[in-house]
């Protein structure tokens, strides 16, 4: 299997035109329906200090130096535009890291399970799905341990 023809294959966003709009911080924030794609104007230190034009949907560009990347969960909480369950993703699951990076290099892979159809959601819904179809096929005998950085584990079985 090879990431190229998954991702050849991957919805565009309809809409690449962008919208404005000010937040309950002030911040004037720029988005489409893409929920990766959300702006914000800053002290123009943000993107590394370089200048980016937006195409707005009234026919107008807005150029800001500096702008910060922002998020669908910021801009909803900003401005209650919900764009959180608008992400594209599919599910991998492989037996090792190496398996994972060199599928990340583009390289065949044979994961030992897969939901390869682009679905919108969450933008973390193909791990979620993945973790359903693990629980379903290994119930009773599915141990996912966590560890954060703050030393936090927690050890769950399915």
């Amino acid at each position: 299997m090879n990431i190229k023809h998954i991702l050849v294959t991957r919805p565009e966003i309809q809409n690449k035109l962008f919208r404005s709009v000010v937040g309950k911080n002030g911040r004037t924030y720029f988005y489409n329906g893409n929920p990766t794609s959300v702006w914000m104007d800053g002290d123009q230190e943000g993107s590394g200090g370089r200048t980016i034009s937006y195409e707005m949907m009234d026919g107008d560009t807005v150029s800001l130096k500096g702008p910060w990347n922002s998020n669908a969960k910021d801009l909803l909480e900003q401005t209650g535009i919900d764009l959180t369950k608008m992400s594209y993703s599919f599910g991998l699951v492989f037996r090792n890291r190496r398996e994972a990076l060199d599928f990340e290099a583009g390289k065949d892979v044979n994961p030992m399970m897969s939901d390869l159809q682009w679905t919108v959601g969450e933008f973390d819904g193909g791990e979620k799905r993945m973790m359903e179809a693990l629980r379903h096929a290994y119930k009773g005998h599915l141990q996912i341990v966590n560890i954060n950085s703050l030393g936090g584990v927690s050890i769950m079985t399915y």
